[in-house]
């Protein structure tokens, strides 16, 4: 069986060890440290949090169809945090300057 790449992630890091050491023993792995760039999304990680962001990916898409003389213009989204309370923020997005 071949597999490409393989993500091993949680909280318990005595199981992760354990589940490593038995993937090695069944398989030829090589082990590529920490999570950064996995199927089009950047990983960032600190102590106690990860960052998940499609920015490279984005615009490596935009660089593709030919996109990259665009303007920017802002735009204000309306967010619900987990409780359901509303949250706004302001993101600058690119528009195609045809």
């Amino acid at each position: 069986m071949y597999v490409d790449d393989m993500i091993v992630t949680g909280d318990d890091t005595v199981g992760i060890a354990d589940t490593e050491r038995y993937l090695h023993r069944q398989f030829q792995m090589k082990d590529l440290g920490q999570l950064r760039y996995f199927l089009g999304l950047e990983i960032a990680q600190a102590e106690r949090e990860i960052l998940v962001s499609q920015q490279k990916y984005t615009s490596d898409i935009i660089e593709v169809v030919a996109l990259t003389n665009t303007k920017t213009t802002d735009i204000l989204l309306e967010l619900l945090l987990t409780d359901g309370t509303p949250t706004c923020r302001s993101y600058k997005v690119s528009s195609a300057s045809w």
